[in-house]
């Protein structure tokens, strides 16, 4: 499993969310960290992410994976360049108890030695060198690495940012229009409903106060009525008590002319009815209920157009007719029904007679006589 593969199914476990840039992120955070304790810090400060066991399982996990943080173990024992030191002793000691006898070839032990120890000395170096700058190379690559990777999330916070920041823009530039419209719309309207309603709120408060006042007058004039009707007042005192029975007259004559208003004025006849009433009364305001007169308008055209005269049993008590047929027609005349008053018509017919002149009488007989010859000659 990679680091990054790694990193990404912790973060789902932690947060319950990732990201690939997120998972790099803190990639970059952990090889810039020298510790667990440092990488801890940075997750908690820079990555944001809440401190927990687990966060700091992570850490420790996280930090154990990457290659250039791995910890290097020590093996038991001497290393390769003490090995090859002690040989070099063990060569030295050797060629120097032999220097006696070999003068001769002293020299080219020596020169051997010289040689040999050049060469260790070449040698032994050259490892370290070559092991310094491949661990510069790879220290350089790995910063390379995490600045191109800085660098690009950088970029990719920077993209983010501005992409949320016009998206915010254009939604508050079309909220603010919208708003702005309705505003406009409403500004008209909020100021005339308002103007309404405390219209409507002081003729309802006039119209209380009136009635209020009135029964106030009303008592103070039923009390000097009663208390103080046989006591000695002084002039002002009977002055004041006159005075406010005439405003109380005056008020109830008041209104009694406005109810006269309503009676015997102008109005245009009603569509449904053809004859005009020679009174009219106009009806309370506080019985028209929502939508004044035109609601009241519009319900009795309703009902009117819904009105059906007559009983509502009337469908039950009509007859019922069917269709008549030439057929059933030429039966009807064919059939012939005996009368029921045939004496009356016998002694109609006689009275008839008698009222008629003898003579058509034998007019009578004769042409039935002359239709019997006939007859019989005929046969």
């Amino acid at each position: 499993m990679s680091i990054e593969q790694f990193i990404n199914d912790q973060l789902l476990t932690i947060v319950g969310s990732s990201d690939r840039g997120v998972c790099q992120y803190v990639h970059a955070l952990a090889k810039q960290a020298k510790n667990v304790r440092d990488l801890v810090d940075k997750l908690r400060d820079d990555a944001e992410l809440p401190m927990s066991p687990a966060v700091q399982s992570f850490a420790e996990q996280l930090f154990s994976r990457l290659p250039s943080k791995a910890v290097t173990v020590r093996q038991k024992g001497p290393s390769a360049a003490e090995l090859a030191e002690q040989e070099l002793k063990r060569l030295n000691r050797a060629v120097g108890v032999l220097q006696d006898d070999y003068g001769a070839s002293s020299s080219k032990t020596k020169n051997v030695r010289k040689r040999k120890e050049s060469s260790s000395e070449d040698e032994a170096p050259k490892p370290s060198k070559k092991s310094s700058k491949s661990v510069k190379k790879e220290e350089e690559s790995d910063e390379s690495d995490i600045e191109a990777m800085e660098a690009k999330l950088d970029a990719d916070i920077a993209e983010r940012d501005a992409l949320a920041a016009r998206i915010n823009k254009k939604e508050k530039e079309r909220t603010r229009n919208v708003m702005e419209k309705k505003r406009e719309d409403n500004k008209d309207k909020e100021g005339t409903s308002i103007d309404k309603l405390r219209e409507e709120s002081r003729r309802q408060y006039l119209r209380k106060r009136k009635v209020d006042k009135l029964d106030e007058l009303e008592a103070i004039v039923y009390d000097d009525e009663t208390l103080f009707a046989n006591e000695k007042l002084t002039k002002r005192e009977r002055e004041d008590m006159k005075y406010r029975k005439q405003v109380l007259e005056y008020a109830k004559a008041h209104g009694k002319a406005g109810e006269v208003m309503k009676i015997k004025r102008y109005h245009l006849p009603d569509a449904t009815s053809k004859t005009v009433p020679t009174e009219y009364i106009e009806d309370d305001e506080e019985d028209h209920g929502p939508g004044g007169d035109g609601a009241k308008w519009e319900k009795e055209q309703l009902m009117a157009s819904m009105l059906h005269l007559g009983a509502k049993d009337a469908k039950k008590h009509e007859q019922e007719f069917e269709l008549l047929l030439d057929e059933q027609i030429d039966f009807i005349q064919a059939l012939q029904m005996p009368g029921s008053n045939e004496k009356a018509e016998e002694q109609q017919s006689e009275a008839e007679r008698r009222k008629i002149p003898t003579m058509f009488i034998f007019v009578h007989k004769l042409s039935q006589k002359n239709t019997i010859t006939f007859s019989s000659f005929c046969v």
